[in-house]
């Protein structure tokens, strides 16, 4: 399908339209036009005439016209019809490029990977504000990946590689842990962007772990466990649960092995998935975890 008409299936299947006319600044998009380190990027991305590639947040094509020329098959998403209509008709006319407008985020990697019989590899210079939720959301979506290839803000990508004790340690961090082998490819200064953003930006590359780092039981408990944790991140981790767990909290990191003095940036994946575990085992206290609120 040429890429033009993917544009005519996809508009209008999103009901916030004042989206779509948000600057580039507010966007959070800062557009990369080194051919080198465009090169680069596309090289870390490891791809075959075979591969299917999601590109989110296609700007003006830059990255995109290298990702054409490697892999079999490019899905772009771009929430600013502007740009879209700002990119070359050259790259547009590709066979195997199809360009859709719309919200990354709301990309179903599982319905690709089915379409096109094939993991999906994302590669992308993403808008630094929807870094977060995309790591959620990558590793609800993990059995569908092959490949993750992203340029962050340099700050986000170090949280994400970060070992316990360090301040930049997170829940963001434990769940990228658990899912994601991860490597830090390399930096890029401000100057080479426009609009020039404030941080350097660094490309990461994330592949799916065969299975999890440890077994965590229900991933709802687990996500509450982090969440909780890490909002008492100066508190220790007893003082920090006990606003979700009661009572219960001191008894529950007695029964896992972990004292209940340490703070919540000290634990490592295997140790909260032991605590995840042990509460969908507490009667008293399942209800309590599994619990989105």
């Amino acid at each position: 399908m040429p890429a033009l008409q993917a544009l005519s299936l996809v508009e209008g299947e999103f009901g916030d339209w004042d989206l779509f006319v948000m600057t580039p600044a507010r966007l959070g998009q800062h557009f990369l036009r080194d051919n080198r380190i465009l090169q680069r990027i596309a090289e870390q991305g490891e791809l075959t005439s075979r591969d299917l590639v999601v590109e989110i947040g296609v700007g003006r094509g830059e990255l995109t016209r290298h990702l054409v020329e490697k892999a079999g098959k490019v899905v772009a998403f771009e929430i600013d019809p502007a740009l879209i209509r700002n990119i070359d008709p050259g790259l547009l006319a590709r066979e195997n490029l199809q360009i859709q407008l719309g919200d990354g985020l709301r990309v179903s990697f599982p319905a690709l990977a089915r379409e096109w019989k094939r993991p999906v590899k994302l590669i992308a210079n993403l808008p630094f504000q929807i870094s977060s939720p995309l790591i959620q959301k990558l590793a609800a979506e993990r059995e569908s990946l092959a490949l993750a290839v992203l340029l962050l803000q340099k700050e986000f990508a170090l949280r994400l590689t970060a070992e316990p004790g360090r301040k930049n340690y997170g829940s963001i961090t434990v769940l990228a842990s658990l899912y994601f082998e991860s490597e830090i490819c390399f930096s890029i200064p401000p100057s080479y962007f426009t609009p020039q953003p404030k941080v350097d930006s660094t490309l990461i590359k994330l592949r799916p772990r065969l299975e999890p780092q440890a077994e965590i039981g229900n991933p709802t408990v687990f996500q509450n466990l982090l969440k909780h944790a890490f909002q008492g991140r100066r508190k220790t981790l007893q003082n920090a649960l006990r606003p979700w767990l009661g009572k219960s909290s001191r008894e529950i990191l007695h029964q896992a092995g972990i004292d209940p003095g340490r703070r919540p940036d000290t634990l490592k994946v295997e140790e909260f998935a032991r605590i995840s575990l042990l509460l969908m085992k507490n009667p008293d206290l399942v209800q309590v975890a599994i619990s989105r609120d």
